[in-house]
């Protein structure tokens, strides 16, 4: 009845990223698929991963040992299509779950979330609620994530990833809120935390750009063979 795939992304925050995934595993018994989309190879979350019976994949591994941020939307296409349940959860691996909330999201018609608090700072106990329809701890059914062709591999620039995935997938389903509140943990925010020159405001517009004229457009990918790794 519960059965659902978790698939997470993280970039350089192991310490973070460790701390909730232990939280995930003493909540929950599903499958967790972390895509790890740092561009040089990580024992220490490998090594943890399996040490967890996490599957551990390196998407970074695309990057040829170069800085190179991207969106994560490569990475949830990819584990997306290795996962083996037919409902998908997805989000960043660096969200603190205060409450159960996975398996009152598995919904074979909806998509869901729970309440998403977002951290002012770091250790600070001060929070603001966030949207919880972007994917920081997002459900939905895998064959509505495949049937829209997953996220849009063209938004090769920075930003508007998210709103563009989330506006088309609940075109197709509704969302219900679940009761329950996660934390998006306090990170560096903004262009400049990514160490890559390329994300500035020409890869903001150029992302713009898509997400404004492909509004309405469902389905992406097409004759394109995404979410490979």
């Amino acid at each position: 009845m519960y059965k659902a795939s978790v698939i997470l992304t993280t970039y350089n925050r192991n310490d973070e990223c460790i701390y909730c995934l232990d939280r995930l595993l003493h909540l929950y018994d599903l499958e967790i698929i972390l895509m790890d989309e740092w561009h040089l190879e990580n024992p220490a979350l490998s090594d943890y991963c399996s040490w967890k019976n996490i599957k551990y994949v390196w998407s970074g591994r695309q990057k040829n040992g170069k800085v190179n941020w991207r969106v994560p939307g490569y990475a949830f296409n990819i584990g997306v299509k290795l996962c083996s349940e037919e409902y998908v959860i997805i989000g960043g691996a660096e969200i603190y779950h205060k409450d159960p909330v996975f398996y009152s999201m598995v919904d074979s018609n909806c998509a869901a979330a729970p309440t998403v608090l977002d951290q002012k700072s770091k250790g600070d106990s001060v929070y603001t609620k966030i949207n919880n329809k972007l994917p920081f701890c997002f459900g939905l059914p895998k064959n509505t994530y495949l049937s829209i062709g997953g996220y849009d591999e063209d938004f090769t620039g920075y930003c508007f990833d998210d709103n563009d995935f989330s506006d088309r997938v609940l075109s197709v389903i509704p969302f219900k809120e679940v009761e329950g509140e996660v934390i998006h943990l306090w990170n560096p925010r903004g262009s400049s935390s990514k160490n890559d020159p390329k994300i500035n405001k020409s890869s903001w517009d150029y992302n713009r750009k898509i997400y404004e004229e492909r509004k309405g457009m469902i389905v992406r990918n097409e004759d394109k063979n995404w979410g490979v790794l």
